[in-house]
């Protein structure tokens, strides 16, 4: 399966308008609207445990990693002992500024084929602390009996959160359907065949209501019975299966919101804060990852310092900022998310006034 986490203009974004001039290195400057620019972009990206974050040629360890680059596109790799790796096709789509959270999963507990395989064997599950990560979602099946006929190895179940997208939310128009998937199944031993199939119990917190159906690889669609927050997937083979939450945009609005600052033009420099990423106030767990799929992370602030050629004078800025309110409905279930996107600067300078010279004065004299 594709792996794309796409950060679109609307998410985690500052586009082209927006840059920063940046003390590092020497980058390129260009001037757009009076305002000094470089050619460099920042790529940060989040991880929930310490990892080695490698982009470009460069690698960092950490729980963040900041990197500059010049480039456009390209793929970043997340690992960390004992769990799932991450890969993410980043693109700036015209911007230079992204942010990604990832979470690292600990893989399933492994359980001996022999062992899982005998009759009255109790079933393979992703374990606890698998689970913890993934905001208490469960997952098991049972091989008791069963004749595996695909390929030999041991068992396990992990479940994760991927990281994959196909969507252009940012030209999505009113009413479009706006699939993502929000979790994933990797199921062990890859390839494996069953004579009977292998049915797979995931109890998803916060899912009852929502529009949710699981695909494997090559978008089959498997069989699925959902009772609340429990969803029982028949399986006839194991690879990575992942669950799709469907929503439809019955809402999307557009709002422009502007701020101006002013400072002393001589400085050569004016500081603004701006937000980026989006904003929800539904806490639940399905809705989280499916807007992070989207529109990057939750809303943060970001300070941006200005820089052009000082001048007597003043300068004045203006900063108007994209905002767009999206409203999703999903089975029975809707919700709202703002979003802030592309900022555009425009500087102007007013020029010192003149001062007249001053002119000395004579009283021409006098007798006391």
């Amino acid at each position: 399966m594709k792996t794309v986490f796409k950060s679109l203009a609307l998410a985690a974004i500052v586009a082209a308008s927006f840059t920063a001039c940046h003390t590092e290195g020497e980058p390129t400057k260009i001037v757009v609207n009076n305002v000094v620019r470089t050619s460099s972009k920042i790529l940060v990206v989040n991880a929930n445990v310490d990892a080695t974050f490698t982009f470009g040629g460069q690698t960092q360890n950490g729980t963040t990693a900041r990197f500059e680059t010049n480039a456009n596109t390209g793929v970043v790799t997340v690992t960390a002992d004992g769990r799932r790796a991450v890969t993410l096709n980043i693109d700036f789509n015209g911007g230079e500024y992204l942010e990604y959270d990832v979470v690292l999963a600990t893989k399933g507990d492994t359980f001996v084929a022999a062992e899982a395989e005998a009759d009255g064997a109790a079933p393979v599950s992703n374990g606890e602390q698998n689970a913890e990560e993934n905001d208490g979602v469960t997952a098991e099946f049972s091989v008791a009996g069963n004749s595996n006929t695909g390929t030999t190895g041991d068992y396990s179940i992990t479940v994760f959160t991927p990281t994959d997208t196909d969507n252009d939310v940012e030209n999505a128009e009113k009413n479009s359907e706006i699939n993502e998937a929000v979790l994933g199944l990797d199921c062990k031993p890859d390839g494996a065949v069953f004579e009977t199939p292998i049915v797979v119990t995931v109890n998803i917190p916060g899912s009852d209501g929502f529009d949710i159906t699981c695909v494997g690889e090559n978008k089959e669609e498997a069989q699925m019975v959902r009772t609340g927050d429990k969803a029982q997937v028949t399986l006839e083979h194991f690879s990575v299966w992942e669950f799709v939450l469907k929503a439809i945009a019955d809402v999307i609005t557009t709002d422009i919101q502007t701020s101006e600052y002013s400072g002393n033009a001589a400085t050569g420099v004016i500081e603004y804060k701006f937000k980026y990423g989006y904003e929800n106030s539904d806490n639940a767990s399905l809705i989280a990852k499916y807007l992070k799929k989207l529109f990057g992370v939750p809303a943060k602030e970001r300070a941006k310092k200005v820089t052009f050629d000082k001048k007597e004078g003043t300068a004045r800025l203006k900063v108007e900022q994209q905002v767009k309110t999206y409203t999703f409905s999903s089975g029975t279930k809707t919700f709202t998310v703002k979003v802030f996107g592309k900022v555009t600067e425009t500087l102007a300078i007013e020029a010192a006034p003149e001062v007249a010279p001053e002119i000395p004065t004579h009283n021409g004299g006098g007798n006391d």
